[in-house]
């Protein structure tokens, strides 16, 4: 029997709720999607696709020519770039294209320090096209940061506005349902919506956990440097974080340590800084266990600096 004086809410009321939370839920989780459609995306295509050729061109020649016996002059110079080109892997143009721009604003830039490095350029007859390509990957970046604040500034407005719709919507829902809970004691007429609020509960459950994940932040512990954080984005591998970080970390071939053979297999990333490199090389390892270059970066776990032996 119903209570005195209450209205048992019609079934078509609470399906209206339940659509309407529903699209209000979709809407917010579109919100990043819709985001990404930035006008400077299509520009950042074009730049890239005309980089690309130029950086093959560049690197073919400089490969090309340390093969040039009959020319000692220009292979000496070509052998002197081709190894100022290792510390960068990503200096490539089947890279990712935010990848490639930072290995070749590094390798740039240690260009332009290096007295050597410049004159070897010169000699190579790269000068021009190393000026274009290194215009072209600035224009990039510049689109790149400028995109990458406006869709910051567009996803906290729409998320704003999206939260409070669906948050709404599920205060409608939620009136409705408890009116039910109270004018009907049919617990099946409550069971499909049941499940349904439990999808929702583990929806935004997933999405706050991917939320803080994203936020975190990658530590590398060690005694001789110190304990150090890094932000990575999602996906990178820890040749990646040491190009974003080229201070803290690198990508060594070899062991730097007094009396050891180069090993150039396996690469591995080592910390930067001065001390570690007195200690002999330290390298990033998971558990003792040296991390390769192409290994994921996993926020949930603590890494070690380790000796190379190790």
């Amino acid at each position: 029997m119903q209570p005195t004086g209450r209205k048992n809410p019609a079934p078509a009321q609470l399906a209206a709720c339940i659509a309407a939370f529903k699209l209000k839920r979709a809407a917010e989780s579109n919100v990043y999607a819709v985001s990404t459609s930035a006008p400077q995306t299509k520009r950042i295509a074009e730049l890239d696709s005309e980089r690309d050729p130029m950086l093959k061109q560049v690197k073919d020649i400089i490969r090309t020519m340390a093969g040039m016996d009959i020319f000692p002059e220009k292979k000496a110079a070509a052998e002197l770039l081709l190894e100022s080109m290792k510390p960068y892997p990503y200096l490539d143009p089947a890279a990712e294209y935010e990848a490639e721009t930072n290995a070749i604003n590094q390798w740039a830039e240690a260009i332009q320090q290096s007295l050597e490095l410049t004159a070897a350029v010169a000699t190579l007859g790269l000068t021009d096209t190393l000026a274009s390509l290194v215009s072209k990957t600035a224009e990039m970046k510049a689109l790149m940061v400028e995109r990458s604040n406006q869709q910051s500034e567009q996803t906290k407005a729409a998320l704003q506005s999206a939260r409070q719709e669906t948050d709404a919507a599920w205060t409608d829902l939620q009136l409705v349902q408890n009116a039910l809970a109270i004018t009907d004691q049919d617990e099946d007429r409550f069971r499909a919506l049941i499940l349904h609020l439990n999808e929702q509960i583990d929806h935004y459950r997933d999405l706050a956990d991917a939320r803080r994940k994203q936020n975190r932040k990658v530590t590398v512990k060690s005694l001789v440097v110190g304990n150090h954080q890094y932000q990575p984005s999602s996906g990178w591998t820890w040749a990646q974080l040491a190009a974003k970080y080229p201070k803290l970390l690198a990508l060594d071939p070899a062991p730097s340590a007094p009396g050891k053979e180069p090993a150039p297999l396996p690469l591995r990333i080592v910390s930067a800084e001065k001390k570690a490199k007195e200690a002999g090389g330290l390298a990033v390892a998971l558990k003792g266990v040296i991390v390769k270059p192409t290994d994921v970066v996993d926020v949930e776990k603590e890494y070690q600096l380790v000796p190379y032996t190790e």
